[in-house]
């Protein structure tokens, strides 16, 4: 479990640079039936089967999740957030959870570089059998989700949501929801950060 937190914190951290628009909300990732989502953390190159862009709507079951809400200013954040997985993490030890290799995530609330409001959550596979002591059980909720797979370092991810808004525009989609980002790459093993996959969902009705 180790490895997999510091693979979802590597992301996190780095992605936590507040150059997202409103739309940015962010979030964490499913493992569904759908061919469009990968729930495993991908070390390697996935775009000669994941193609980059906008794949269209799908399905999001509801997601079990651990999670730890928290603010901080821009340059805070990732030291907290670094905190909070540490927390979720001990929880799911001590109550015999776990991901089944269900990417970690992160929902932010505003856009505000002086007080970020965002909630790490991670991925569960069961109801526990009593309350974590330092996390909350969230439930985030089915939903139908525009789905951008984007590859590129996180701190340049802010592209990608100024496409998915021209996406909704043109089609006459409205937002619905906190978006929803899935970090599949693993920074550690793969070195460029050009190769790097991130899923974006945007929850619409």
């Amino acid at each position: 479990m180790k490895k997999y937190f510091l693979i979802s914190l590597s992301a996190l951290v780095i992605c936590a640079c507040g150059n997202k628009t409103e739309t940015a909300n962010s979030a964490a990732e499913i493992k569904t039936t759908n061919d469009s989502v990968i729930a495993t953390p991908v070390t390697k190159p996935l775009k000669s089967i994941e193609p980059e862009g906008v794949l269209g709507i799908i399905e999001i079951p509801e997601i079990l999740t651990l999670a730890v809400k928290d603010s901080a200013k821009q340059e805070d954040i990732g030291f907290l957030m670094g905190k909070a997985y540490n927390l979720i993490e001990s929880d799911m030890r001590e109550l015999g959870l776990h991901t089944n290799d269900m990417p970690a995530g992160a929902l932010y609330y505003n856009n505000d570089p002086k007080n970020f409001i965002f909630e790490c959550v991670v991925p569960i596979d069961k109801m526990p059998a009593k309350q974590p002591k330092h996390s909350t059980i969230v439930v985030l909720e089915a939903t139908k989700a525009v789905v951008y797979n984007y590859y590129g370092p996180y701190d340049k991810m802010f592209n990608a949501y100024g496409i998915l808004q021209t996406y909704l525009k043109d089609n006459k989609l409205e937002q619905s929801g906190v978006a929803r980002e899935f970090y599949l790459s693993d920074p550690t093993v793969e070195k460029d950060p050009n190769n790097w996959l991130s899923k974006i969902y945007i929850p619409v009705k």
